[in-house]
């Protein structure tokens, strides 16, 4: 599989135009429940009780923050609600990417370990451009009054960890211009304009 990036990063912007309210920290369990009626959200600890096991996640699943997977009738995403509340959605923005990219239907997609995949850097972006979508950062500049985002800044508005943040920083440190789309703009403008 080859990666694409572009497709993956209009897919996130597509579906923020489509469902957010509009508002930053996006909330992805709203928008996973009352628009993805295919898809069941299911914190670790509830899997647990109701599968009656006694292992950890990692024990039990592999993995310690999420997973998804498809049961025969809708998809599932598993989250760690053990983890801080950036790690859970973080997650489960990346698992959503993993569905709306078709990963799950992709046999090579099980055939992949779990790290620097294709798969993975595709769920990774969607994650990135679903929570922080990168041309909302142009309002950033412009609200804060500064030419320069810290990391703080990526953290306090979109409510992500300091390691997104950081890599966030990082990304956009790389890119010659900041991207631009009208409708991703418009969705979120009145978000920042109660800030003056």
């Amino acid at each position: 599989m080859e990666t694409n990036f572009e497709e993956t990063t209009k897919l996130a912007h597509n579906i923020l135009i489509k469902y957010s309210d509009g508002t930053f920290p996006i909330d992805i369990f709203k928008i996973i429940r009352e628009n993805f009626k295919n898809i069941k959200l299911i914190p670790f600890s509830k899997w647990k009780a109701k599968t009656k096991i006694n292992g950890t996640m990692f024990e039990e699943l592999k993995t310690d923050y999420g997973m998804a997977f498809y049961d025969e009738k809708k998809y599932c995403i598993i989250y760690n609600d053990a983890k801080c509340l950036q790690t859970q959605r973080w997650t489960v923005a990346h698992e959503l990417g993993h569905i709306l990219r078709g990963h799950l239907s992709n046999n090579e997609y099980l055939m992949y370990s779990p790290d620097n995949t294709p798969f993975e850097m595709e769920a990774n972006t969607f994650a990135k451009q679903f929570l922080v979508p990168f041309p909302i950062i142009r309002y950033l500049f412009n609200f804060l009054g500064r030419r320069i985002i810290y990391p703080c800044d990526i953290e306090e508005i979109f409510d992500v960890g300091v390691g997104a943040s950081s890599n966030i920083i990082n990304h956009l440190n790389k890119l010659r211009y900041l991207p631009t789309n009208i409708n991703l703009e418009n969705k979120f403008r009145n978000y920042f304009l109660k800030w003056r």
